[in-house]
């Protein structure tokens, strides 16, 4: 961000403003500020003066959340946080996919001082977002337009692949995942491995709602799953995932390490992929924040396979 970062705040509780507005001022004393309380306000306001981060309620008069995220991500996209009482998995996928950056859910529905319990995992999510200067990266427009189910393709018979494309993101990452899904071919002799960092109990959500709009199957990896062509999956929030090759390929959960930060981690999925499909490993990198992919990406290059990184900038 700059030096002077412009943070706004569209809410339609005054009282969950001004504390918000506290809770960045503890963290970011340098901070500048503007408010919304209604998403059609914030979108003149955003269309004139963009900031360099929004939060966003769902819950508003005149113009939902939801709505304001759609149009804004079309027009001028731009680093969003969502902060709202609305946390079910629904409405937390749903507003990734539209293209927030991350989800901070609030204690409670009702005004209360119970939203100062949020201080420590924003200033969690300010302080990654300051470290990757994340008001200068790209964000693509989201496509709005409702689409009918796809003939869904089934392999006739087990096939292992032999290649593979793994897939890894954090904050940001499932509406991009999302586009990519829905636009790519899979050849018979490959598969795909997403590795998202979500919490435990979203990635299966997310799985069933890519596998609800594209035509291969799209499934949460199990312990001991064996890995078949033209299959995307999708590795299980809270747990880490290998690559295994004995009688036949497999994933298997795998304890996390020291350096594992997240769960699942991209770097482990990376390093027990890359000597197993070697050249035909394919490593790619998307949105998001810290550095989990770094080594994993190494060992694949290391192995002779493709990295492919989105560019920060």
């Amino acid at each position: 961000m700059t030096a002077a970062p412009h943070i706004m705040i569209i809410d339609d509780s005054a009282y969950s403003r001004r504390a918000l507005k506290q809770m960045v001022e503890e963290l970011m004393p340098e901070a500048r500020f503007s408010f919304a309380s209604a998403g059609d306000e914030g979108l003149q306001m955003v269309l004139t003066e963009p900031p360099d981060l929004l939060f966003l309620d769902l819950e508003m008069p005149r113009m939902d959340g939801f709505t304001f995220l759609r149009i804004l991500m079309a027009r001028n996209p731009l680093p969003v946080i969502v902060i709202s009482a609305l946390n079910d998995e629904q409405n937390i996928l749903k507003a990734l996919e539209l293209g927030a950056l991350d989800f901070v859910g609030k204690p409670t529905q009702q005004t209360s001082t119970r939203i100062y319990e949020i201080r420590d995992e924003l200033g969690d999510k300010l302080t990654l977002i300051n470290s990757t200067h994340l008001r200068q990266r790209e964000v693509k427009a989201v496509e709005t337009i409702p689409r009918p189910a796809p003939e869904k393709l089934v392999p006739a018979v087990h096939r292992e692949p032999s290649h593979l494309i793994a897939i890894g993101a954090s904050t940001g990452g499932p509406g991009t995942i999302s586009r990519i899904i829905e636009n790519i071919q899979i050849q018979p002799w490959a598969s795909i491995v997403i590795i998202q960092h979500m919490p435990a109990g979203f990635t299966s959500a997310f799985a069933d709602r890519l596998n609800r709009t594209n035509p291969f199957p799209v499934k949460e990896i199990r312990n001991l799953d064996r890995i078949e062509s033209q299959t995307v999956y999708v590795c299980p929030g809270g747990a880490n995932v290998g690559v295994a090759k004995g009688r036949d390929l497999r994933f298997e959960y795998v304890p996390a390490r020291d350096q594992d930060r997240y769960e699942p981690s991209i770097d482990l999925l990376f390093e027990t992929a890359a000597p197993i499909f070697r050249a035909n490993c394919l490593g790619i990198i998307l949105t998001g924040m810290g550095s989990d992919g770094t080594v994993g990406a190494r060992s694949i290059r290391e192995h002779g396979g493709t990295v492919v990184a989105e560019d920060p900038t």
